[in-house]
């Protein structure tokens, strides 16, 4: 949401510019076509999650776990909806739209450290690599491409206030390149896998 508005509203960019002594924002419409395919594939998930909602039945723990995920989740979601309706009505006394977009685009990089966290920690207790590698060698990619585009963006319009003008952009390529190193560690150096006769 927060891309498609920096990269269409004209009211966003008008507050973008104002404060950013004129200079344009950096979306550009790969960075909205990669968060809508990004969205994309959350809600199909979240989906999958709830037709396979009870499947294998879950114990105590893990019942309360995800009412609290879930609770969690709708708190966001009015959360969001509420103060963008406040906003609406406010005529940006509150905050400006600019504002409210940049905070939506921070819910992503805080769920980020989460999932990444679970993923290393499972690795850990399982001692292997519990994901493909080829998919950590595209995300690093994705992660380094992302990053060098927000910084050849920059030095082309002379403003590198930019770079934290996306600041969800950055954080997330910078989270995501320091947690692949973690997963290139964890499979080539701590738990590397081991190629049995069978599988030659």
């Amino acid at each position: 949401i927060s891309n498609a508005a920096m990269y269409w509203s004209p009211v966003v960019q008008q507050e973008y510019q104002a404060t950013h002594e004129g200079h344009s924002n950096t979306v550009k419409l790969n960075d909205v076509f990669f968060a809508g395919h990004n969205a994309l594939l959350t809600v199909i998930t979240l989906l999958q999650i709830a037709a396979y909602y009870d499947y294998p039945p879950l114990d105590s723990p893990q019942r309360v776990l995800r009412g609290c995920v879930l609770a969690s989740l709708s708190l966001l979601v009015f959360s969001g909806v509420g103060l963008g309706c406040v906003i609406t009505f406010t005529c940006e006394g509150v905050a400006s739209w600019l504002w409210y977009f940049m905070a939506l685009a921070q819910i992503e990089v805080v769920t980020l450290v989460p999932k990444y966290a679970m993923q290393v920690q499972m690795n850990y207790s399982r001692k292997r690599n519990g994901i493909p590698i080829e998919w950590v060698l595209l995300d690093l990619m994705g992660s380094v491409l992302s990053i060098t585009q927000l910084t050849l963006d920059c030095w082309a319009i002379s403003d590198w206030s930019a770079m934290t003008g996306n600041l969800a952009k950055l954080l997330i390529g910078i989270l995501s390149l320091s947690f692949d190193a973690i997963f290139l560690v964890q499979h080539f150096v701590l738990y590397p896998q081991r190629l049995t006769l069978a599988a030659l």
